[in-house]
């Protein structure tokens, strides 16, 4: 895919994520023009944290999650 969309894999360190968000945004694309929708990883993990506190504030409890399943391809950009 790197060469298709024209990714110079020898001088680009980050070609493979590169690759990932174009196929992301292709993937997204392709929903749009067929009339679905689909939630990116920060908009989920802005709900997910929303949600958390909401639980925690309104109800006292805790939501058990595994965190490090939360994020996809933004990693540290995620706000979970």
């Amino acid at each position: 895919m790197a060469k298709a969309i024209g990714i110079d894999m020898a001088t680009n360190p980050f070609w493979k994520q590169l690759v990932a968000i174009e196929l992301e945004v292709a993937v997204n694309s392709s929903f749009q023009k067929n009339g679905y929708t689909i939630v990116d990883p920060n908009t989920a993990g802005n709900q997910f944290c929303a949600h958390v506190r909401r639980e925690r504030e309104q109800f006292g409890r805790e939501c058990p999650a595994q965190w490090s399943w939360i994020g996809g391809l933004t990693g540290p950009t995620n706000p979970t």
